[in-house]
C-alpha cells in the first residue's frame, strides 16, 4: 500500500531484512530492513522486485522444509496482492496500481520468465449477476 500510495519503495528483500523473534516464546516480533527506504517512481517495478527478492525465496523454502505446494503459496500471494490493489483502486484512482495488477494478470514477468501468479485468481459471476473472485488452488 505505501509503495502504490506514497510511492516509497521499502527494502524488504531477504537478504536485507531481520525477523526478530521473542526469546520465550519463537513469536515474531518485528522486521529489522538493512536498507533505507526510497522514492520510486515505478511501483510495479518494485513489486515485481519485492515478489523475486522476498516472495519467491519465501515459498521455495516453506515448500522445501514444510512441504506445502508451491503453487498454493504464489496462490495466496495472488490473493492478498488482487485484494490490496483493488482496496487502493476502488478507494483512490484506478491508475495508482493499474501496473501492479497487469503484474498479477501476465503469463509472462517483465523480462521473460514464467509468472507462477498468472491465472490463480479469477473473477466468476453468481446466478444473480454479483461477480466474486475465485481461486484456483484454495
Amino acid at each position: 500500500v505505501h509503495m502504490f500510495m506514497n510511492r516509497i519503495a521499502l527494502p524488504l528483500e531477504v537478504d536485507r531484512l531481520l525477523l526478530v523473534c521473542n526469546e520465550q516464546t519463537g513469536e515474531p516480533e518485528a522486521f529489522v530492513m538493512s536498507g533505507r527506504p526510497e522514492v520510486t517512481s515505478d511501483p510495479a517495478g518494485e513489486l515485481h522486485r519485492l515478489v523475486l527478492g522476498h516472495a519467491e525465496p519465501v515459498i521455495a523454502a516453506i515448500a522445501a522444509n514444510a512441504g506445502v505446494a508451491p503453487k498454493l503459496l504464489w496462490n495466496n500471494v495472488a490473493a492478498y496482492l488482487s485484494w490490496i490493489l483493488k482496496e487502493i483502486a476502488h478507494r483512490h484512482e484506478p491508475v495508482h496500481v493499474e501496473g501492479g495488477l497487469a503484474l498479477l494478470e501476465e503469463a509472462q514477468w517483465p523480462g521473460g520468465g514464467r509468472n507462477p501468479m498468472f491465472g490463480m485468481i479469477r473473477i466468476a459471476r453468481q446466478q444473480c449477476g454479483l461477480e466474486f473472485v475465485r481461486r484456483k488452488i484454495c
